[in-house]
């Protein structure tokens, strides 16, 4: 595990719940099982609760400038709760059953008990933001929740790209890159532009050069997530060898094959993906044909240009060189990451 990634864990764990009320109502406990921190009954788990990469970029880079991470404390948890709201939706909308080797919120509670619990915990996430008004300017805690307002809108707009692309087999490269700079991109550039404004007092060159590099940064998260989503193994990640092929999902891998194989090959996607379901042989026959235009070297490839371009954005920002090699191992983490 990188250091940024360990460094802020305890810290952030601590401030989490707060916001979330601990009393016997049903969408609470809800939520306490959607973050890992209880079972499906209520019960104290030990369970992970993921990487914590937006909360723990946020204070990275708010620590980077030169500047206690205690000022970013509310804005990284506000990051990591909205991330959460999305991703109770974003189960939802794609059938998910499972996540961090458990049943997700709504195949426990139902679809529209699992709605509720998301727009919930948005709201309660949005509120966590308040904290800035004892800690910053009013003028800097607005800024900092018109950030995190744009991210929002940007990501739930790519959400609705990656929705509208269903059942669709031929979109273009750039309408892909475009649907995941915002869906996952917006966030993560997000976490890490407030981190570097609120460090910085409002230095917009400084603040700048982070948020370019939340950007790549983002495009990266997400081009290693469609390989995992593929090629991942599933004991890592609790998602089945292929389990994007077989719900049919337009990640790079088959944007890149659709965009780069022959015709026979293209016109043998579009009939197994016109399917109503996919058995294992037309899973594997589509596997075949990402092998054979290379598309995963495609995508690792892409993400290691990501990552170099992520690293060179923050160069430009002078932070000292313990967090510039940091920040360099989290994006190699980030470029062969398991799950």
């Amino acid at each position: 595990m990188p250091n940024i990634l360990d460094r802020y864990r305890k810290l952030i764990e601590v401030h989490l719940p707060q916001d979330i009320p601990e009393d016997g109502a049903e969408i609470y406990q809800m939520l306490r099982y959607c973050m890992g921190w209880s079972d499906q009954y209520g019960n104290l788990t030990n369970k992970t609760v993921g990487k914590l990469l937006r909360p723990s970029l946020c204070l990275f880079t708010c620590e980077s400038v030169s500047s206690s991470v205690d000022k970013a404390l509310p804005a990284a948890v506000t990051l990591e709760l909205i991330h959460n709201f999305s991703l109770i939706h974003d189960e939802i909308q794609d059938f998910d059953e499972k996540r961090h080797h458990r049943p997700t919120l709504w195949t426990l509670w139902g679809i529209p008990r699992s709605l509720v619990a998301g727009d919930v915990l948005k709201i309660i996430a949005e509120s966590s933001l308040e904290r800035m008004l004892h800690i910053e300017s009013a003028e800097r805690s607005i800024k900092c929740l018109s950030l995190v307002t744009e991210a929002c809108l940007e990501m739930i707009e790519g959400q609705y790209l990656d929705i509208n692309f269903e059942g669709k087999i031929d979109i273009s490269l750039d309408q892909y890159m475009k649907m995941i700079s915002l869906k996952t991109g917006a966030l993560i550039r997000c976490s890490v532009e407030i981190g570097a404004n609120v460090g910085s007092s409002g230095n917009v060159e400084i603040t700048n050069c982070f948020r370019r590099s939340g950007s790549y940064l983002g495009y990266l998260f997400q081009i290693t997530d469609d390989i995992l989503g593929v090629w991942g193994v599933e004991e890592e990640t609790g998602k089945s060898v292929g389990s994007d092929v077989r719900r049919k999902k337009n990640s790079l891998p088959i944007v890149h094959a659709m965009t780069t194989s022959s015709e026979s090959c293209r016109n043998a996607m579009r009939r197994l993906f016109a399917k109503q379901e996919l058995l294992d042989t037309d899973v594997l026959e589509i596997l075949d044909v990402l092998d054979h235009a290379d598309s995963r070297r495609y995508c690792q490839d892409l993400a290691e240009v990501y990552a170099e371009k992520a690293i060179a954005a923050i160069v430009e920002a002078n932070i000292d060189r313990e967090k510039l090699t940091d920040y360099r191992d989290l994006c190699e983490y980030l470029t062969v990451r398991k799950f």
